[in-house]
């Protein structure tokens, strides 16, 4: 509140405008105080989605009631090399005086050569130390699509420490734009005044940042796009499932979609198929070779050669990819190691069927995570279910749980909407559409399970926080 009552200052907008936090509002009030607060930036809106493994940048041109406004939909930037993110990761060299961020941070994952790669939503949690890390990569990846967007538009000269995102750009020196900035975050607030203190760098005055919660932009977005279903009830609130790189959150957002009412995550994401495949073809290609953490729920294996587990990982990552839409796929890592014998090379060449990743996900779920579910004692499983065997009985409960939390019944739902960039895995999303059937009937399922396709799953919050 103290934000907003600081941009009010600024610019004369109450955000608020007695909606309660950050992000309230929805549908064409939402929309409606976007474009009002948007008018005061030359230059638009640009949203920053921080997830656990991609950090993704969307921009909205002014409104077409601005001076110099057009169309005013929002567009998901690419930057220099032609990706549509940038990767989530922050490298801290042995002694601390390097830091690398975005793709080569990637690089540095799993042969972080004596220095140590982290998420920067870990670090923001943390609350110490690697906050320079995190603003460097916010910082790099803004300014590379700004000027990717916006061209030779932004103020003049190359300042690396100024503000980027400004209410007038003739009042500070440096590169600057007339850009309205929107931040999203996870609903667990620990780490988001960290954040905001970051953002406070990247904007002038700092009280122009917004923060919207990822499960409200979400909604926004599915609204914007007219995803969620002219059937249902029109007040009625939307759950939503983000499956995201190393974390899924199941949330319910009130009708309106300014409030999220309830939130459970859940310790997997596209991330984990990738830890059990490789953890899979160490076991084929090294035999006992390969070891795991004394926690089950870690899938993350390990290997002595570090250089070959980052191949492993590139080539298995690739390979959960293409089995989004293969059922079998090659995996090949020429020179993997040296046989200790004959002192050749050894080249890994296996072929990997879906249902083979698959049964290694059902297994950890059973051993594992449903386990770990139940002892949390949170009530992310419904007591009324038997304890989950597999991910789509682990849904069921853990969505039942959610409506019971809510005091909600399916009926009352607008949608349930699945999104996330492991949502387009198709274990997960043959399990959720399950789940759903399971507990409101095919017809339901049919009507209210809302699942946007290829690109647009994992970029629809990043999208949608540009209409808040």
């Amino acid at each position: 509140r103290e934000r907003c009552e600081e941009y009010r200052r600024a610019t004369g907008i109450d955000l608020l405008n007695g909606e309660g936090e950050d992000g309230g509002g929805g549908g064409a009030a939402a929309a409606a105080r976007a474009d009002d607060a948007s008018s005061h930036f030359a230059q638009g809106t640009m949203a920053l989605d921080l997830g656990t493994s991609r950090l993704k940048i969307s921009h909205r041109p002014p409104p077409p009631s601005s001076p110099g406004g057009g169309s005013a939909e929002p567009s998901v930037t690419v930057d220099r090399e032609g990706f549509r993110y940038t990767p989530s990761l922050v490298w801290t060299g042995p002694d601390g005086t390097e830091t690398l961020v975005g793709r080569p941070a990637e690089a540095r994952l799993h042969d972080p050569r004596g220095g140590r790669a982290s998420r920067p939503l870990d670090l923001l949690a943390g609350g110490e130390t690697g906050m320079g890390g995190v603003e460097k990569l916010l910082r790099s990846a803004a300014s590379d699509a700004l000027s990717g967007v916006l061209g030779g538009e932004g103020g003049a000269g190359e300042g690396a420490d100024g503000p980027l995102f400004v209410l007038d750009r003739s009042a500070v020196g440096g590169r600057s734009y007339s850009v309205r900035p929107v931040f999203t975050y996870p609903p667990s607030p620990a780490g988001l005044d960290a954040y905001r203190d970051i953002a406070g760098g990247l904007t002038s005055p700092p009280g122009i940042a917004d923060f919207v919660l990822q499960p409200v932009a979400a909604v926004a977005g599915a609204d914007r796009l007219g995803l969620l279903p002219a059937s249902s009830p029109p007040g009625g609130p939307v759950m939503v499932v983000d499956v995201g790189g190393t974390a899924t959150w199941v949330s319910t957002v009130a009708g309106g979609g300014g409030e999220v009412l309830s939130s459970t995550p859940l310790e997997f994401g596209g991330d984990t198929f990738v830890d059990l495949l490789v953890g899979h073809l160490i076991r084929d290609f090294y035999g006992d070779g390969a070891s795991r953490g004394a926690d089950p729920l870690d899938t993350s294996p390990s290997l002595d050669d570090p250089a070959a587990l980052a191949r492993l990982y590139e080539a298995s990552a690739a390979a959960v990819h293409e089995l989004s839409n293969k059922t079998r796929t090659d995996v090949d890592v020429p020179y993997l190691s040296m046989d200790p014998e004959t002192r050749k090379p050894r080249h890994l060449s296996a072929g990997v069927a879906r249902g083979v990743v698959q049964a290694e996900f059902e297994s950890w779920v059973r051993t594992a995570l449903a386990p770990r579910l139940g002892e949390r004692g949170d009530g992310a499983l419904s007591n009324a279910l038997p304890m989950p065997t597999d991910l789509s009985s682990l849904m069921a409960s853990v969505l039942m749980s959610a409506m019971e939390g809510t005091s909600q019944m399916p009926g009352s739902f607008r949608a349930i909407l699945l999104v996330g960039g492991g949502s387009r895995i198709p274990l997960v999303r043959t399990s959720v559409g399950e789940a759903v059937a399971r507990l409101a009937g095919e017809a339901y399922c049919r009507e209210r399970l809302v699942v946007p396709e290829n690109e647009l799953a994992e970029e629809i919050g990043v999208l949608g926080a540009t209409v808040i």
